[in-house]
């Protein structure tokens, strides 16, 4: 079993919408990735297809998650911010967020 790790939120986004993201990583101040477990090693094989545009998606449950996405993208900052606020200083945390998105409720 293997870790496949992306920075690139449209990449994540097609992912999230069968494969469960398993954490969140701060790469620098600017930059969080997306962490999936790669069971079947096929994920690169999956994102080179989405990168050459042979990918199709359903465009709404894409969507959704996308907005998942953000949405953990927003939980994860302002976790840190409360850590940084609580300790004084700012320091890198690393928090996992288990979120399937597959489950996620449909607006």
């Amino acid at each position: 079993m293997k870790l496949f790790e992306t920075s690139d939120l449209s990449l994540a986004s097609a992912l999230a919408m069968g494969i469960r993201v398993e954490g969140l990583k701060r790469n620098n101040p600017r930059r969080v990735s997306f962490l999936f477990i790669d069971e079947n090693d096929a994920l690169n094989e999956f994102a080179a297809k989405f990168y050459n545009g042979q990918l199709r998606v359903d465009p709404n449950r894409y969507f959704r998650a996308l907005r998942t996405l953000k949405k953990m993208i927003y939980d994860y900052e302002k976790q840190e911010n409360v850590f940084s606020r609580q300790n004084g200083s700012v320091q890198e945390v690393e928090k996992t967020f288990s979120h399937d998105s597959t489950n996620e409720e449909e607006e």
